[in-house]
C-alpha cells in the first residue's frame, strides 16, 4: 500500500478520536490539514539557503556570492548531476520523519509534502523533466512498513511537474543494513550494487528527478542515480526533504 494525499484525508484516525493538537510538540493547537504540526514548532525547522555546494546541495557556513564545489564532491564522483535538500535534519522535522517511517504516523504526510512542496515545487518546473522517480525500499521491508516515505514526497512533485510518476523501474534488490548505523565507507560499500533497473527503454534518454526523504553521506542517492544512468537516463537531479549527518555549526 502506498499512502496518498487523498487516502490520508478520508482515513484521518487523529481527527477522529483526538483534539486538534500538534502532534510534534503536544501543546498548541493544530488541524488535520497542516498535518497536526502548529506553527511553533514549524518555526523551530532550519531551511538550506544558499550559499551552497552547486553539487550536492551541502550548506556552506559563511558568506559567498559565487558558486563552488565542496571538498566531498571533489573527492568522490557522484552519479547524480546536482542534490538539493530542503532543510536540515534535526530536532522537530528528525522526529516527524522517523515517527512517518518508522510509527505509522501518517498523518504527517500532509506537513512533509508540504514542506517539500514549497521549495522544490519552487526551483522545478513542468516542462524541464520527463519522470519522477523515488529512491525504493526492498520488497521485505515495504510489506513491513506498508508505504514508501519517499514515494509520497514524489507524487506530490509529479504532479506540480505534470509528468509521470515513475514506478517499479528501479528496484531495491540487496537487502542491505540500515544506513545510519554506519560510517561513510561503509555507507558507501552497503549501498553499491543494491539497485537495478527492470526496465531500462522505459527510462532511456530521460530527465529525472529522484526522490528520497533524507540525504545524509549521498551513498544511497548515488547509487540510484548509478542505476539508472547506466540504464540510459539522460539526467538524475537528487531532491530531499532533509540534509542529514551536518555538524551542529551549520544548522
Amino acid at each position: 500500500m502506498t499512502l496518498s494525499s487523498s487516502n490520508s484525508s478520508t482515513l484521518d484516525p487523529l481527527g477522529m478520536f483526538y483534539p486538534n493538537i500538534c502532534q510534534a510538540c503536544q501543546r498548541h493547537p493544530a488541524y488535520h490539514h497542516e498535518g497536526y504540526v502548529c506553527t511553533a514548532c514549524r518555526s523551530h525547522i532550519r531551511h538550506i539557503q544558499t550559499p551552497f555546494c552547486d553539487k550536492c546541495g551541502l550548506p556552506f557556513p559563511g558568506d559567498l556570492d559565487t558558486e563552488f564545489i565542496c571538498s566531498n564532491c571533489i573527492d568522490q564522483a557522484w552519479a547524480f548531476d546536482s542534490a538539493r535538500s530542503v532543510a536540515y535534519s534535526g530536532g522537530i522535522l528528525r522526529d516527524i520523519i522517523h515517527r512517518f517511517k518508522y510509527m505509522g504516523a501518517n498523518w504527517f504526510e500532509c506537513f512533509l509534502t508540504g514542506a517539500f512542496m514549497a521549495k522544490a515545487g519552487k526551483e522545478l518546473h513542468p516542462g524541464q523533466w520527463d519522470g519522477v522517480i523515488s529512491t525504493p525500499l526492498h520488497p521485505v521491508k515495504l510489506r513491513e512498513r506498508g508505504y514508501n516515505q519517499a514515494n509520497c514526497l514524489a507524487k506530490s512533485l509529479a504532479n506540480h511537474l505534470n509528468t509521470p510518476l515513475i514506478t517499479n523501474t528501479l528496484k531495491r534488490t540487496k537487502a542491505t543494513k540500515p544506513q545510519a548505523t554506519l560510517s561513510r565507507s561503509e555507507r558507501l560499500q552497503n549501498v553499491k550494487d543494491a539497485f537495478k533497473v527492470s526496465d531500462k527503454q522505459s527510462i532511456e534518454g530521460l530527465k529525472l528527478v529522484l526522490v528520497d526523504d533524507v540525504m545524509t553521506t549521498g551513498a544511497t542517492v548515488s547509487a540510484c542515480a548509478d542505476s539508472l544512468k547506466r540504464s540510459g537516463a539522460n539526467t538524475v537531479a537528487v531532491w530531499t526533504l532533509a540534509r542529514g549527518g551536518l555538524s551542529t555549526n551549520l544548522a
